[in-house]
């Protein structure tokens, strides 16, 4: 979990910044514990993230922001390596993209760009599963 991550780096202060961010989408109506229905595989959805022609929607932020979260809870063996200013790093695209995912309604608009960008930063290095 990205908590425990942050906590065995040295890092508490932003253990309660993620609880807060967690917080704030869950009453904004992220529900990051409900399962979407899955009509496409891991690996297809992260392939549509990183096509710049494909417009993202609101669900490929929220499924990519539980992706990683689930990646983090279950302690995947490609996180535990990370430097610290990568795992910052990634952290800050977590909260980054979810505040975007509040001030917008999808994934459009002018910020679509960076949006992409940070979805793109918080995937990469992690193992995808083509199922």
């Amino acid at each position: 979990m990205i908590i425990a991550l942050l906590e065995i780096h040295g890092y508490k202060k932003l253990v309660s910044t993620v609880e807060l961010i967690v917080l704030v989408l869950t009453l904004k109506g992220v529900n990051f514990m409900a399962s979407m229905p899955e009509p496409f595989s891991a690996l297809y959805r992260v392939n549509r993230i990183n096509d710049p022609d494909y417009p993202l929607s609101r669900e490929d932020v929220i499924w990519t922001l539980e992706f990683v979260k689930k990646k983090m809870a279950d302690e995947a063996p490609e996180l535990h390596g990370l430097p610290q200013p990568l795992l910052l790093r990634k952290f800050q695209s977590f909260a980054e993209a979810s505040l975007l995912l509040l001030k917008q309604r999808n994934g459009c608009g002018p910020e679509a760009d960076r949006l992409r960008l940070y979805l793109q930063e918080l995937i990469a290095g992690l193992t995808i599963e083509s199922s």
